[in-house]
């Protein structure tokens, strides 16, 4: 359960991969979550997941939006020229988070590798983003450039950065994609190797 894509009550690799390939079609085209559940209803039901319309949202919510985050954080990152300072957008309400409210409003440089640990997706259901800001728009809002030693010395980035969500989308992906296939195959070797066992002692 981090960045990556990965749906836990599902042993099946090829299962799996197929839900990703409609995430990312849908990310790509455009869809609503309805519609996705919807065309993918027959995979739902053969994981059991007919009946958890909230585990479902969670599926489609958390991976579709890093996959949106990987393509926003290259984009804003082949613009660090043009963009060289970042500011992380919060949503504040009740049920914003620990780390969101701490980083709400904070403004790093583009280029500065607090945004490898810091840049969201950083929980479950996230709704936090991050703007690029030029230099005109630094001095014509009057934004100062945050101190990161500061912010790595509060007990909310302590406490975020041992969480499966600290990291940078796009370095993180292709690392924790292949760990979440390997952990697909070790889990269906270990069911295979069960029902050997047991179709034997028959």
């Amino acid at each position: 359960t981090q960045k990556y894509f990965w749906v836990k009550e599902s042993t099946s690799l090829e299962l799996t991969k197929k839900i990703q390939k409609s995430l990312l079609t849908l990310l790509k085209n455009g869809g609503t979550f309805k519609e996705w559940k919807d065309n993918y209803d027959a995979n739902f039901k053969s994981m059991g997941l007919e009946s958890t319309g909230s585990y479902t949202e969670t599926i489609y919510r958390t991976n579709l939006q890093s996959g949106y985050a990987a393509g926003r954080y290259q984009q804003q990152d082949s613009q660090k020229e043009l963009f060289p300072y970042w500011q992380y957008v919060s949503i504040i309400d009740d049920v914003t988070t620990d780390i969101c409210s701490e980083l709400n409003g904070k403004t790093y440089r583009a280029n500065d590798a607090i945004w490898n640990t810091i840049y969201p997706p950083n929980h479950y259901n996230e709704r936090s983003s991050v703007i690029a800001l030029n230099n005109e728009d630094v001095a014509e809002m009057n934004i100062s450039v945050n101190d990161v030693d500061e912010l790595k010395q509060t007990e909310t980035y302590k406490n975020f950065k041992g969480t499966t969500f600290s990291g940078n989308p796009v370095n993180t992906f292709e690392k924790d994609m292949k760990n979440n296939i390997d952990n697909k195959k070790e889990q269906i070797g270990t069911y295979q190797k069960l029902l050997e066992e047991y179709t034997e002692v028959q």
